[in-house]
């Protein structure tokens, strides 16, 4: 269950609570812009190495769209026989519904989400039908998601994140991203880098004051149409830890 599918861990990243308010959503409606230089992502299977080069964890997730190229349903299962599956409904312009099942050995339970969109189609609030559980979306002035919180540091040069919050970033400049959520149909959570991801540094501070850095590097493989059909994460500095791991996805487009 350490992977989660890309959908359910982006949109349950930023939220807080308050009440649920009563929406009567307007016909439905595209909200999401739908345009792309990529064709979307079909499947995705994800490897989790420890550091002897064992498998540790293996998730598959399938997606499926509609006609208006926006994600309409996903199925991840997982080595140890936890399966998550969600299916959404655009609304209206401004409401999208999702129902999320989580199965596993011995529990298995339904929630139904709503995300609230703004007049560009941006998720700004989140909440779980039934539960005090809202959460807000925050976005920089250039257009990418907050994670934290709204005076999270965010950091774009060339229309890549290069710095967010503790975290910094570098990219292959000369590599174009093709597994963003735009190519899982998700066009709903703001800007994202158009390169692809190279180093990822985070550092954080101790409760005795020491700073612990952690580390990643990314390689990726592409196919005749530059498409990455592999990409693979190595632990360079896991904080304290001499722990080293890596992770290794592989994608299936869907033409």
């Amino acid at each position: 269950m350490k992977k989660l599918i890309l959908s359910a861990v982006v949109l349950a990243m930023v939220f807080v609570g308050c009440k649920k308010e009563e929406t009567k959503p307007a016909d439905s409606s595209s909200s999401s812009s739908t345009s792309t230089s990529f064709t979307r992502i079909l499947k995705v299977t994800n490897y989790d190495y420890d550091g002897s080069g064992e498998i540790t964890d293996s998730t598959e997730t399938t997606y499926s769209y509609d006609a208006n190229r926006r994600l309409i349903s996903e199925t991840s299962k997982s080595s140890d026989n936890y399966t998550f599956s969600s299916t959404f409904v655009y609304n209206s312009a401004s409401l999208i519904t999702s129902s999320e099942t989580h199965k596993s050995i011995d529990t298995s339970y339904t929630n139904k989400k709503l995300y609230m969109l703004d007049a560009n189609g941006q998720i700004t609030k989140s909440y779980t039908s039934g539960k005090n559980d809202t959460i807000n979306f925050y976005y920089s002035p250039s257009g990418f998601l907050k994670y934290k919180n709204k005076d999270e540091i965010v950091e774009v040069v060339d229309g890549n994140l290069v710095k967010q919050g503790n975290t910094t970033y570098e990219y292959y400049l000369d590599k174009i991203n093709t597994i963003g959520n735009s190519n899982y149909g998700i066009n709903f959570t703001g800007k994202e880098s158009k390169n692809l991801v190279k180093t990822e540094k985070q550092t954080e501070i101790g409760q005795n004051g020491n700073t612990f850095t952690y580390e990643y590097s990314y390689v990726y493989e592409f196919d005749s149409k530059n498409r990455v059909i592999k990409s693979t994460r190595n632990t360079v500095s896991n904080g304290a830890s001499t722990y080293s791991s890596k992770s290794v996805t592989k994608y299936q487009y869907i033409n």
